[in-house]
C-alpha cells in the first residue's frame, strides 16, 4: 500500500466533514437570533474547519516524501533527486501552512471572544458552534479510526511477512505506510482531544443551574 494513502484517506474524511458542517449548519437556520451573531458563528466555524483540517492534510503531504526514502540508500546516486523533491515539497507546504496558521490562530481568537460573552450560552449562535465542534469530533474520530486500522495492518505485514509474496518489498512498503499514517492519526487524536474536550464544557455551561436572586 503506497504513503499516499495516508493524504487521500485524509483528504476524503476532510472533505465528508465538509458536506457534513454544512448540512447541519443549515439544519439549524430555523433557530431565533436574536443577538444577529449566528452568521458570525458560521462564518469562523467554517473558515476554522478549513484551516484545521488544511494544515492536517499539509503536514501530511509534507511527510510523505520522506517516509518514502525509507529502504533508499543516500549514496544511491538514483535516490538523489527523491532528497531534492522531500525537500521542495516541504517548501511548498510551509509556504501554504503559515497562511494557514495566520488564519488559524486569528479566527480562533475571535472565536474565543465570542464564546466568553455573557450572552452565549443557550444562544443560537452557541448552537451554531457547537455544530462546528460536533462536525469536528466525527470528522477526527473517522480520520483516526481509519488511518489507525491501516497501521495496525501494517504492523502486522512488518511482523508477518511471510504471508506476502516478496517478503523485503513488503516489509518497505509497510515500514513507509505506517510511518506515513503516525501523523494524521495522531493529529486527528489530538483534534478530537480538544474539540472533545470543549463539547464537554459548553454541555456542563447548559446544564449549570441558573441561581434566581432570593427576595426577603
Amino acid at each position: 500500500m503506497s504513503p499516499l494513502y495516508a493524504a487521500s484517506a485524509v483528504s476524503s474524511f476532510a472533505s465528508f466533514g465538509v458536506f457534513l458542517l454544512v448540512a447541519m449548519v443549515l439544519g439549524g437556520r430555523s433557530d431565533a437570533d436574536r443577538s444577529t451573531k449566528r452568521p458570525f458563528a458560521v462564518y469562523l466555524g467554517s473558515v476554522l474547519f478549513l484551516v484545521v483540517f488544511g494544515l492536517l492534510i499539509a503536514a501530511t503531504i509534507a511527510a510523505l516524501p520522506f517516509t518514502d526514502r525509507i529502504g533508499k540508500s543516500n549514496n544511491d546516486f538514483s535516490a538523489r533527486p527523491g532528497i531534492h523533491t522531500a525537500f521542495r515539497t516541504l517548501l511548498i507546504v510551509l509556504i501554504v501552512a503559515i497562511p494557514l496558521g495566520v488564519l488559524f490562530v486569528s479566527h480562533w481568537r475571535s472565536r474565543e471572544r465570542m464564546r466568553a460573552e455573557s450572552d452565549f450560552v443557550g444562544s443560537a449562535h452557541a448552537r451554531t458552534d457547537r455544530v462546528f465542534v460536533y462536525a469536528c469530533c466525527f470528522t477526527s474520530v473517522l480520520i483516526m479510526t481509519v488511518t489507525f486500522a491501516v497501521f495496525l495492518i501494517q504492523v502486522l505485514q512488518l511482523l508477518f511477512p511471510s504471508f506476502m509474496s516478496d517478503q523485503s518489498a513488503a516489509r518497505t512498503s509497510a515500514s513507509r505506510t505506517a510511518l506515513a499514517l503516525v501523523l494524521p492519526m495522531f493529529g486527528s487524536a489530538m483534534i478530537f482531544n480538544t474539540f472533545w474536550g470543549q463539547a464537554h464544557d459548553d454541555r456542563d455551561a447548559v446544564a449549570a443551574p441558573i441561581h434566581e436572586p432570593t427576595t426577603l
